[in-house]
């Protein structure tokens, strides 16, 4: 072993001996354990060639030990091979060393919705067509979006970052297309229906273009659209608390649509200056539903008599639980380590002990969590 992994198995051996009094394990049992203990720990800090070893020298020395078998199957997933990431370089960001297909796959799954949308958008623009009509093109248009996107993809490890702006490129053209038509008040469907298909495809194409020059971790990413999604909200909750009973729709869509695209180019001046991972970026969006669903029961049980009222209070309760959750996860990764897999982590088999002294079977939980 080396010199950091003597000094972890030395004192793990040492706190694993002074339990061993209290739940009568023998000694190779203790030391088995504090080599497994020892190795899941490396692997969750990244380390896997001195995890491989602690492994390999539990199943040499203790081959009977309980954790031996345990050891095994955590030897076959450290000797799994690694992927070949030398394919298009460039769509995978330097810190997300290991996308495998996760992001293909999702973009394959992402661009077959939007096919549905844009067949369903463009059958129902020509009159008196059949309701059959309309669902199979809907159908036809999603299966070629999937056989394209599959045959397209079938050769880049595609990042999920990468991803998840390409998808949302699409999403935030054609929300911006409808908050434009709805602004301008145009009465006609087919324009709704045929400037929406366009400007997802407009999205798709920057998207594409842009494809080579974007290098954004997953956290990132999906803080850029968190940040735009938050503009949306709160552009409508602002606009409802100015005007109560707006007289036009532009009142509404344009500080929605206004503030929707202020967000998103905030959110892209600070991803790369937080560098939060996805998973801070997903407990933060997760406070912000959970402060405002507090604030819809608070404006539903207080019998809220004007929007105006119950926006404040809905927006407000959400601002509050987006900062608390910012504040909660402050000590989760802030750094370059956002490689995509979620948090490090691995639950350890223990001793715990009880309040008469005496100890049971547990689990600790050890590892990194970004």
């Amino acid at each position: 072993m080396t010199a950091p992994t003597r000094v972890l198995a030395i004192a793990l051996l040492c706190c694993g001996f002074a339990r061993a009094q209290a739940t009568g394990e023998s000694a190779d049992e203790v030391e088995a354990r504090v080599l497994y203990e020892t190795a899941v720990r490396l692997k969750a800090e990244g380390r896997a060639d001195q995890a491989r070893e602690a492994l390999r020298r539990l199943v040499t020395r203790f081959p009977q030990s309980r954790y031996a078998e345990a050891a095994r199957g955590k030897l076959v997933e450290l000797e799994q091979p690694v992927p070949d990431l030398s394919l298009a370089p460039r769509l995978r960001a330097p810190n997300n060393p290991d996308p495998v297909e996760t992001g293909r796959w999702e973009l394959i799954i992402g661009q077959t919705v939007f096919g549905g949308y844009y067949g369903l958008a463009l059958t129902n623009m020509f009159d008196g067509i059949d309701e059959d009509v309309v669902l199979w093109g809907t159908i036809g248009a999603a299966l070629a979006s999937l056989g394209t996107s599959a045959l397209a993809t079938r050769d880049f490890p595609l990042h999920d970052g990468y991803t998840h702006l390409y998808l949302n490129f699409q999403t935030y053209a054609v929300m911006d297309a409808l908050l434009l038509f709805a602004s301008a008040e145009v009465d006609d469907e087919d324009v709704y229906l045929g400037g929406s298909v366009a400007a997802g495809l407009v999205g798709m194409g920057a998207a594409l273009a842009l494809g080579e020059r974007l290098d954004v971790p997953r956290g990132q990413a999906e803080l850029i659209t968190g940040a735009g999604a938050f503009g949306l909200w709160t552009g409508l909750a602002l606009s409802v608390i100015a005007t109560d009973e707006p007289e036009h729709a532009a009142e509404i869509t344009v500080p929605v649509l206004v503030a929707g695209n202020v967000g998103l180019a905030l959110g892209a001046y600070a991803a790369p200056r937080l560098r939060w991972g996805k998973w801070r970026v997903r407990l933060v969006e997760l406070g912000l539903l959970l402060g405002g669903g507090l604030g819809l029961a608070a404006a539903v049980s207080g019998d809220v008599d004007s929007a105006r009222s119950g926006f404040a209070t809905l927006y407000g309760s959400s601002l509050a639980g987006g900062l608390i959750a910012v504040l909660a996860t402050s000590g989760f990764n802030t750094g370059s380590a956002d490689r995509g897999g979620g948090p490090r982590a691995a639950l350890v088999p223990t001793a715990l002990p009880t309040a008469d002294g005496h100890s049971v079977p547990g689990f600790v939980l050890a590892g990194h969590f970004w």
